[in-house]
C-alpha cells in the first residue's frame, strides 16, 4: 500500500484540496479542518497541522510510525507517477469486495453497509480488531469504481431504510455503527453518521427532521462534542431533540459496553427501559413547516362558548365576516367590555384585595394575517360611543391612539372612567413608552405610570412642559389592545420591560394564519344590535362599587389560584412572572363575564367556572407565544437565508444540493444547505425530483429547482449554466416504486 493511501485511510473525513488533501487533525478537537496533507513526487507524504501539532504527533495520532510517510525501498513509484502532478491518482476497484482486499488485511472482523434512500449501497465501514485495539477503515462507491476513500457528501445516514419506514418510533443517536447493532438488539431505532466524531457535518440528517431523536453520547469530551453538534444540527431540521447521559458509564464508555455487561435477559430489558425511560413522557407532534414540538403546545381553538351568548355570537360573525380566528377578535372584544365597565366596579375579596377589570391583550401575526381588519370590526361600537361622548357639552374620551404616557395621564385626569388605548400596531405603544425617561432605581417613570394604570391605583403627574402642573389621578385606569408581529415585539421587550413586568402583564395570543380571502359574510343586525345593548349597560354603571365573590365561586378560585402557584414553582424566567398574573386575571375575567349577564348579584360558580377555563386558554398560549418569541431571531436568519438560496437558484434550472453546496458561497459546505431545501420544498417555493443514477453510474439524488409559482427573487439572471448532467437529463422522471423505501430529501 503506498503511504498516501495509508494516511488517507487513517483519516475518513479528508477532502481533496488544489494540492492534495485536508482533514480534522486526529490529535485535538478539529472543527475546521487544519491537517494538510500533500504527497511530493517521489511518493513521500508531507503532513503538516496548522493549529500547531507537531509532525511526530500527527502521524502517532494515527496510529502510525513516520516511517510510514516513505515508500517502501522495494515499492516502486506508481505507474507514470513521474508524468503526472503531485496529486495521487486513487485505486480503483470493481466492486466493494475488491476494494476490502486491497487493503491486504484480509476480511475485516466487523463491517457496516450504507445505502442510499432507494437502497442502493453507496460504501462501508470496516473494522479489523488489532493488537492494540482496533483499525477503522472506509471504502466507498464512486461512479466509475469502487475506491478507498469516505462517501462523498452529503453521506447518508447508517441504518437509513429503518429510519425511512418507521416514521413514528423516536431515534436513538449513538456514536458507531456497533452501538447502532447494540440498540437495535434491545428492539430500539438507532442510527450513527459516517466516519467518527468529528465529521457529523459531512451527513445528510434530513430524514430524521421533525422527528424525536435521543442523543446517547460516549462518555468523553469528543462524545459529548459530537452530541452537540447533531443536536445543532436537528435542531435546525426541527426535530425534538432530548441529549441523555446514561447511567454506569465509565470514562471513554458507550452504550455498547452496558450490553456486554448485562449477563441475562432480564438485565438487557432492565437497560432497555433506562434508555426508554427518557422518552415515555414525551410525545411529538407535527405542526406546519414540518417541524415538531411537544405536545401541550400546539395551537388550541379559543372558548368561544365561555362567552355569554350575545358577546359570542358576535365574536362569532365578526370573525366569520373577516376570516379569521376567533381569537384575533375575541381578545379585543373582552378588554373593550373591561373598558366599558371602567372604574365602575371592582372585584373585592377581602378589604386589601380588590381588582378591576383591566385588561391588557395583543394578537400576534406576521404583516398580512388581519390582525387589523379583526381590531377594527370588533371594536367597531366603542368608536360609534367615543364620536357620541366627544359630542357631550363637557367631551369625553373613551379611545386613544398614539399618546405618549404623559398624555395618557392628563387624558386620564378628565375621563375619570379610565382610558381605552387601541393601537393596530402594538409597537407604536411600546415606542412612546419612555420617550420622556426619568430613571428612577432601574424603572423609568413611564413604566412606573403603566405599571399604575394596569391596577387602576392613584397616581400623580409633575407636568413637564407646558404650565408644570400637578395632576393627581384617584384611579390611573388604561385598557390595552391590538396587534404585533412577534419579531418586532421580540425586540420590543428587552430586559429592562420584562424586569418591569410589562410583558407578563400582557395577554397574548398567536393563531395559525389563514387565507385572506374575501367573504359575504358580515354581522348581522340583529348580532350587532345585542351587542350594542350590552355595552350600552355597562357604560350606564355609574357609582364606583364592589362585587364579591359567591362562597362556592371562591372556593373554586382559591384552588385554581394555589393550583396556578404551584406551577410557578416550577416555572423559570419570562414564564414565572406570568404565571403570577394570573391568579388575578382569572379575577378580572369573571368579573366582565358577570358584569355582562348579572351585575347585581355575587360572582357565582358557573360564571367563575368559565373564567377559569378562559384564563386555562390564556396559559396555555402564553406557553406558545413565549416559544415563538424566543425562536423569532432564528425565524428571522431562516427567511433570509431562504431568500438567499432563491436568489441564487433563480434561473440555473435543475441542481443537486451538492451543486448547490459548491456553488453558492453562503451555503458552501456539506449539509449546510439541507434544512433550507427541505424548508422550500416543504412551502412549495421549490420544485423537487428524484433521479436515478444514469447508465455512467454514480448515486441516485434529487434535483432542485425554484418553482414557478414561487415568488420572484430579486436576482440578475444566472451568469453561469447549470451543471453539466443535471439540465440534460429528461423530466419528468421516473421515483421509486411504492414498494421501495424512500423518502424525499
Amino acid at each position: 500500500m503506498q503511504p498516501i493511501e495509508k494516511i488517507l485511510s487513517r483519516l475518513p473525513d479528508h477532502r481533496a484540496t488544489a494540492d492534495g488533501f485536508k482533514a480534522p487533525c486526529p490529535t485535538h478537537e478539529d472543527l475546521n479542518p487544519s491537517l494538510s496533507i500533500r504527497e511530493t513526487q517521489d511518493g513521500v507524504v508531507l503532513v503538516k497541522c496548522f493549529a500547531g501539532c507537531s509532525q511526530e504527533k500527527v502521524v502517532s495520532g494515527l496510529g502510525l510510525h513516520m516511517a510510514d510517510l516513505f515508500p517502501a525501498k522495494d515499492e516502486s513509484p506508481w505507474p507514470g507517477r513521474q508524468h503526472q502532478s503531485s496529486r495521487p491518482q486513487p485505486r480503483r476497484f470493481a466492486t466493494a469486495e475488491d476494494a476490502i482486499n486491497g487493503y491486504g488485511r484480509g476480511m475485516p472482523d466487523r463491517q457496516w453497509t450504507y445505502v442510499d434512500a432507494s437502497g442502493t449501497e453507496v460504501g462501508r465501514t470496516l473494522r479489523w480488531n488489532t493488537a492494540t485495539g482496533k483499525d477503522i477503515r472506509p471504502v466507498a462507491k464512486f461512479a466509475d469504481s469502487w475506491r478507498h476513500a469516505a462517501m462523498q457528501e452529503p453521506r447518508p445516514l447508517f441504518n437509513l431504510l429503518a429510519l425511512l419506514s418507521k416514521q413514528e418510533s423516536p431515534i436513538y443517536v449513538v456514536e458507531g455503527e456497533k452501538c447502532v447493532d447494540v440498540l437495535t438488539a434491545l428492539g430500539l431505532l438507532a442510527t450513527t453518521s459516517a466516519g467518527g466524531s468529528q465529521a457529523a457535518r459531512f451527513t445528510d440528517w434530513s430524514p430524521v427532521a421533525g422527528r424525536l431523536v435521543v442523543i446517547l453520547p460516549d462518555n468523553d469530551a469528543a462524545g459529548r462534542k459530537y452530541a452537540e453538534t447533531v443536536a445543532d444540527i436537528l435542531d435546525g431540521l426541527g426535530a425534538t431533540v432530548v441529549v441523555v447521559s446514561l447511567d454506569g458509564l465509565a470514562a471513554g464508555g458507550d452504550v455498547a459496553d452496558l450490553l456486554e455487561c448485562c449477563p441475562d435477559d432480564d438485565a438487557r430489558k432492565a437497560l432497555r427501559e433506562q434508555i426508554e425511560a427518557h422518552t415515555s413522557r414525551i410525545e411529538v407532534v407535527p405542526i406546519q413547516g414540518g417541524s415538531a414540538q411537544p405536545v401541550g403546545l400546539e395551537y388550541q381553538s379559543f372558548p368561544i362558548e365561555t362567552l355569554p351568548d350575545s358577546v359570542a355570537r358576535f365574536v362569532a360573525e365578526s370573525a366569520a365576516a373577516v376570516r379569521c380566528d376567533a381569537a384575533f377578535v375575541a381578545l379585543p372584544v373582552l378588554t373593550l367590555l373591561g373598558a366599558a365597565v371602567g372604574n365602575a366596579r371592582r372585584l373585592q375579596l377581602k378589604r386589601t384585595y380588590e381588582v378591576p377589570t383591566i385588561l391588557w391583550t395583543g394578537i400576534i401575526g406576521e404583516s398580512g394575517t388581519g390582525k387589523t381588519p379583526a381590531i377594527r370590526t370588533a371594536l367597531s361600537s366603542a368608536y360609534e360611543h367615543d364620536h357620541a361622548i366627544r359630542q357631550l357639552d363637557t367631551p369625553r374620551r373613551l379611545l386613544v391612539g398614539d399618546a405618549t404616557t404623559e398624555a395618557l395621564a392628563q387624558l386620564m385626569a378628565v375621563n375619570p372612567r379610565g382610558i381605552f388605548c387601541v393601537r393596530d400596531e402594538l409597537a407604536g405603544w411600546f415606542g412612546s413608552i419612555d420617550r420622556y425617561t426619568e430613571r428612577h432605581g432601574g424603572c423609568s417613570a413611564d413604566q412606573s405610570f403603566l405599571l399604575s394604570a394596569y391596577n387602576g391605583m392613584p397616581h400623580s403627574v409633575d407636568r413637564r412642559t407646558g404650565d408644570r402642573r400637578h395632576v393627581h389621578i384617584p384611579r390611573a385606569s388604561l385598557w390595552v389592545t391590538g396587534g404585533i408581529q412577534p419579531g418586532i415585539l421580540a425586540r420590543a421587550m428587552g430586559a429592562a420591560e420584562r424586569e418591569a413586568g410589562l410583558l407578563s402583564r400582557l395577554l397574548l395570543a398567536c393563531p395559525p394564519s389563514r387565507p385572506q380571502e374575501y367573504s359575504d359574510d358580515d354581522v348581522s343586525a340583529d348580532t350587532k344590535e345585542r351587542f350594542d345593548a350590552v355595552l350600552k349597560s355597562l357604560f350606564a354603571l355609574e357609582d364606583e362599587e364592589f362585587v364579591t365573590l359567591s362562597p362556592e365561586a371562591k372556593q373554586l378560585w382559591r384552588a385554581f389560584h394555589d393550583r396556578t402557584a404551584e406551577e410557578a414553582n416550577r416555572l423559570s424566567g419570562d414564564l414565572t412572572a406570568a404565571w403570577s398574573k394570573f391568579r388575578d386575571t382569572a379575577l378580572r375575567i369573571a368579573l366582565i363575564l358577570h358584569l355582562v349577564e348579572s351585575p347585581d348579584s355575587p360572582v357565582s360558580l358557573k360564571t367563575m367556572e368559565r373564567a377559569l377555563v378562559l384564563t386555562e386558554w390564556f396559559k396555555q398560549e402564553t406557553r406558545r407565544v413565549y416559544a415563538i418569541l424566543a425562536d423569532a431571531p432564528r425565524r428571522q436568519t431562516e427567511r433570509t437565508e431562504d431568500e438567499a438560496l432563491l436568489t441564487w437558484m433563480g434561473g440555473r434550472g435543475w441542481l443537486t444540493q451538492r451543486d448547490i453546496e459548491r456553488g453558492a458561497r453562503q451555503f458552501r459546505g456539506a449539509g449546510q444547505a439541507t434544512a433550507v431545501l427541505r424548508r422550500l420544498v416543504k412551502s412549495g417555493r421549490l420544485d423537487e425530483e428524484y433521479r436515478r443514477s444514469g447508465p455512467a453510474g454514480g448515486p441516485s439524488t434529487y434535483v432542485f429547482r425554484v418553482a414557478e409559482s414561487s415568488p420572484p427573487a430579486c436576482s440578475p439572471p444566472a451568469t453561469q449554466p447549470p451543471p453539466a448532467g443535471v439540465q440534460s437529463q429528461p423530466s419528468p422522471t421516473t421515483k421509486p416504486s411504492e414498494e421501495e423505501p424512500w423518502t424525499k430529501l
